[in-house]
C-alpha cells in the first residue's frame, strides 16, 4: 500500500502534520460510500464460490475446534496450532461462521468480505489523518479496496487471517495517530493501539512488522527521535519479537519451515530478490498471476537471466532510497510502508 502525495516545491523536506482538528476526518459519506460500493462489486462474485481443498479442509470442515464455542473449547483455540500457523482469532473467527452458518460457504466469504469492506474504511481514515488530504486517502482505499492480488486474501476462506490481521492492525495505526497528536486520554489511546496490535498478532504473525511502521510514522512527521520515543516502542518489540518465535517454532514443528539441500544459499538469495521484486512489479501491473509460483528450473545450469539481475536491481533500488531519503521524505514513507 503506498500513498502518493504531492511533492514539496522546496528542496528541504516539510513534516507531514496529521490532520485531527477537521472535525470531518471521515471525509463526506458519499466518498465512503463510493468506496464500499466499488470495492464489494469487486469481490461480490466471491459469494457465489464454494470452500475449496486448498487448507479449507482442515481449517473448516474437519476442523473440531470451529464446531463449538464454549468456553472450554476457545481455550483449546487459543492452546493449538493449525498446519503450522497459531492464529487464534482467525480461527475463531471461524467458529463464529460455523455456529451461525454451519458449512454454507456464502456465511464464510461474506465475512471475509465485510472485513475487507472494513478495511477499505479504515485505510481510507489512516491516510485522512495522516495526510489532512481526502484525494490521497480515498485514491489509496480504493488501490487497496480493488487491486487484484487481493483476491486470494479475500475470496478464499483459509486466507481470512489476512484480512483479519489487516483490520487490527489498522486500527492500531490510526489509534497510533490520535495516541501523537491528542493532549488527553493519551495513554488510554496507546493501550487501544497496544490491544488492537496484540490481536493483529494473534490473527496472524506477520504483525511483527507493527513496531517498525510505527517508527515509519514518527519519520515522516518528523517526530524528534529521543529516549521517549523509544521507549514507547519497547513494549511493541518485546511482544513482536516473542510472537515472531513462536510463529516460527509452530511453522517449524509442522514442516511448513524446513531448511533446504536442494538449494544452497545463493540460489535463496536469487529467489528472494525476485520474489520482492516480483511484487512491486504486480502491484503496479497485476498480470499473469497464479494461485501457485513454482521454483525456477535451470536450463544447462542457469536460471533465467532475470534471477541473476535481481539482486543487482535490488540493490540500485536501495541506493536510490538512501539517495532521496532526506527530500523526498512522503514517497520514503509510501515505499517502506509497502515493504
Amino acid at each position: 500500500m503506498t500513498n502518493k502525495i504531492k511533492k514539496n516545491k522546496t528542496s528541504k523536506a516539510k513534516a507531514v502534520k496529521p490532520d485531527l482538528k477537521n472535525s470531518r476526518i471521515f471525509g463526506n459519506a458519499f466518498t465512503l460510500i463510493a468506496l464500499v460500493i466499488i470495492t464489494f462489486f469487486c469481490f461480490s462474485g466471491a459469494l457465489k464460490n464454494e470452500l475449496t481443498n486448498w487448507d479449507d479442509q482442515q481449517y473448516i470442515i474437519d476442523n473440531p475446534l470451529v464446531k463449538s464455542l464454549s468456553g472450554e473449547n476457545i481455550i483449546e483455540i487459543f492452546s493449538n496450532n493449525i498446519m503450522g500457523n497459531y492464529h487464534p482469532l482467525a480461527v475463531l473467527s471461524f467458529a463464529i461462521d460455523y455456529n451461525l452458518f454451519h458449512l454454507n460457504p456464502k456465511g464464510f466469504h461474506a465475512t471475509s468480505i465485510l472485513i475487507h469492506l472494513l478495511n477499505v474504511i479504515l485505510i481510507f481514515i489512516f491516510f485522512r489523518l495522516l495526510t489532512g488530504q481526502v484525494i490521497v486517502a480515498f485514491l489509496t482505499a480504493l488501490l487497496f479496496g480493488i487491486h487484484p492480488m487481493h483476491v486470494e486474501s479475500v475470496a478464499w476462506v483459509s486466507e481470512r487471517k489476512d484480512v483479519l490481521y489487516t483490520f487490527f492492525y489498522l486500527a492500531a495505526l490510526c489509534t497510533y495517530i490520535f495516541f501523537i497528536k491528542k493532549k488527553k486520554r493519551k495513554w488510554l489511546l496507546y493501550g487501544l493501539t497496544f490491544i488492537f496490535f496484540a490481536f493483529s498478532l494473534l490473527s496472524k504473525g506477520q504483525a511483527v512488522t507493527f513496531p517498525v511502521v510505527l517508527l515509519l510514522i514518527d519519520y515522516l512527521i518528523k517526530r524528534k527521535f529521543d529516549k521517549k520515543i523509544l521507549f514507547e516502542k519497547i513494549p511493541f518489540f518485546i511482544v513482536s519479537i516473542a510472537m515472531g518465535i513462536v510463529a516460527i517454532t509452530a511453522q517449524k514443528e509442522s514442516g511448513a519451515i524446513t531448511e533446504i539441500p536442494l538449494f544452497p544459499i545463493f540460489d535463496r538469495i536469487l529467489f528472494a530478490s525476485y520474489a520482492f521484486l516480483d511484487y512491486m512489479l504486480k502491484l503496479l501491473l497485476p498480470v499473469n498471476l497464479s494461485a501457485f509460483y513454482p521454483y525456477p528450473i535451470k536450463v544447462q545450469s542457469l536460471y533465467p537471466l532475470i534471477f541473476y539481475a535481481s539482486p543487482l536491481i535490488l540493490l540500485v533500488l536501495v541506493v536510490l532510497f538512501f539517495r532521496f531519503i532526506k527530500n523526498y521524505r512522503e514517497y520514503v514513507f509510501g515505499l517502506a510502508f509497502f515493504i
